[in-house]
């Protein structure tokens, strides 16, 4: 299920049908963008910010391969996100990984995520 908090959504004029169904029209569609682009960007922010509080707090890397080897989908993700435009239904956004991400998990369970 896609959600996106209430007041992004009247914000953008955005309503669940076009959540659940897809938009069907340029109104739509930038409707959806908008608050898509409104929920990545705090998402981003927040991720910035932890792994910012992470080098701060000098954790670790074996710590740090333990508990935020996932923050890499995640960040992995919003740049698919933005790369498309915010467009939260281009095929690319849900592509199976590629054989970079793979390789970069390997990377990062070795020396650390960040």
């Amino acid at each position: 299920m896609t959600s996106i908090p209430f007041d992004v959504a009247v914000k953008h004029g955005l309503y669940s049908k076009t959540l659940m169904d897809g938009p069907k029209n340029e109104k739509e569609a930038e409707a959806l963008a908008g608050a898509t682009y409104d929920v990545a960007r705090l998402a981003h922010g927040y991720l910035d910010e932890g792994i910012e509080l992470v080098k701060e707090l000098g954790i670790s890397s074996r710590v740090q391969r333990t508990l935020f080897l996932s923050v890499l989908g995640t960040k992995q993700y919003l740049e698919t996100l933005e790369k498309n435009g915010f467009d939260a239904y281009e095929p690319d956004v849900f592509e199976p990984r590629s054989v970079s991400f793979v390789l970069s998990l390997w990377r990062a369970s070795l020396f650390g995520p960040f």
